[in-house]
């Protein structure tokens, strides 16, 4: 097993490979740090649902990301931080994805020295999210080519719920009565799609040093959108329990942060999307992962069985 990862690696590096060990944590793709010589890299290979049109898409997103990091450093950045853009490094045909004999395609890039933000720092989460805001403004919307153009689709996800004929895995009826209690007042949120967002600003997504948000990772997810999901992402993750119920006090923190990172005044108006948007992703993402659980986790991976089904019944019933 090990001997497989060298082999990929050695696509990327000429240094001899060193370490190699498990990185946790991504619901998505396999990640590992590796160790080459002096210099650490995260190896990562992709889910497959990714396709070949999705891959150019994820190229050509990442580009445009470093490009408006590097234009919002050349204008100045009044923060202490700089902000770390991950490096992609290319392959020995000059590549960034790598096929491997399997067919399983495969990335590395450096590897950011840091911690993963803690759900008990939402100042400083908003603060990050705002940053990453500011430097998205940078990003010309027609150059954003989304890798899941359904990430927040909420009919998309009803639809494929919807679509289960034999499921894999035993119902919850007390989850299937509140989805279908829910549906029509979730539909019936609006949708705006005018900025490039991150798509998943959650905490675990940020590197921070110091206590401060110095970048985001996980760019898979870049596209154009609302930035009140992001928002709503990033408070899902920072300032609810561990049942998804809200704290007001990390709220109004998270919030601070945001205006201080983005320069942008959150108005009682913007307040309330936020807070429907919130509500709105809670239900979003309960209704994949139940989808997920009921068609035998195919995409959400567990770290021990019925995790799946356990999220979604915290996300939509609170419990």
């Amino acid at each position: 097993m090990t001997n497989k990862y060298i082999d990929i690696a050695s696509q990327y590096v000429d240094k001899p490979i060193g370490d190699i060990k498990e990185l946790n944590g991504g619901h998505i793709n396999q990640s590992l740090l590796i160790s080459a010589g002096r210099s650490k890299y995260v190896l990562q290979c992709l889910n497959p649902v990714i396709l070949t049109e999705q891959l150019r898409n994820l190229e050509s997103n990442y580009r445009t990301y470093k490009a408006a990091c590097e234009a919002a450093f050349r204008v100045g950045d009044s923060s202490p931080c700089k902000w770390e853009c991950p490096e992609w490094i290319t392959d020995r045909s000059g590549q960034f994805f790598h096929k491997d004999a399997e067919g399983k395609t495969w990335r590395l890039y450096r590897y950011i020295h840091g911690d993963v933000l803690t759900r008990g720092e939402p100042y400083e989460a908003g603060l990050g999210l705002g940053r990453i805001h500011r430097i998205l403004k940078n990003c010309d919307i027609s150059d954003i080519h989304p890798v899941f153009p359904n990430l927040h689709n909420l009919k998309h996800y009803y639809g494929e719920f919807l679509a289960i004929k034999d499921a894999g895995s035993e119902r919850d009826k007390e989850l299937d009565d509140a989805v279908a209690r829910s549906i029509d007042e979730m539909l019936s949120l609006p949708a705006l799609t005018n900025s490039v967002i991150h798509g998943d600003a959650k905490v675990s997504n940020m590197i921070a040093r110091n206590g401060r948000v110095v970048g985001l990772i996980d760019l898979d997810t870049i596209m154009v959108g609302s930035v009140y999901d992001d928002i709503a992402d990033c408070m899902r993750s920072c300032c609810m329990d561990e049942y998804y119920n809200p704290d007001n006090d990390k709220i109004a923190a998270m919030l601070r942060g945001y205006t201080e990172g983005s320069g942008t005044l959150i108005t009682p108006d913007m307040d309330d999307i936020i807070r429907q948007n919130l509500a709105k992703n809670k239900f979003m993402l309960g209704i994949r992962y139940y989808t997920d659980y009921l068609t035998g986790n195919k995409y959400f991976k567990e770290a021990n069985p019925g995790d799946n089904l356990k999220k979604a019944r915290r996300l939509i019933l609170g419990k």
